[in-house]
């Protein structure tokens, strides 16, 4: 899935693909939104065993809470490339390229 954009807890992807399986395919290709709530992405664990989150979407600001590798998040929002998103009760921006949203690739 690519997000495009934000508004409140809606994200507006512009295609949706499952890649990974027997066969890739395509689930949706347009412009439409999604409830974010509903998206689920997980930390990839690319330095030091875990994924930073943010306090804003900065990789100055301060770390609000570092998510594991098989760590599971909830998709709040968008800006640029980071995710807003939220882990166990804590909220915090995503670095790009940080956050895996297919579990069945590597996301590199």
């Amino acid at each position: 899935m690519h997000l495009t954009g934000a508004s409140g807890e809606w994200v507006r992807i512009d295609h949706a693909h499952e890649t990974g399986g027997e066969v890739d395919r395509s689930l949706f290709d347009g412009v439409g939104w999604v409830y974010g709530p509903l998206l689920g992405v997980s930390g990839m664990a690319i330095t030091k065993g875990g994924t930073n989150l943010y306090q804003d979407h900065s990789i100055k600001a301060q770390v609000v809470v570092r998510v594991p590798g098989d760590g599971s998040v909830v998709v709040r929002g968008c800006y640029g490339g980071w995710m807003y998103v939220e882990y166990k009760g804590v909220r915090g921006w995503g670095a790009p390229s940080t956050l895996c949203a297919n579990p069945l690739t590597t996301c590199a």
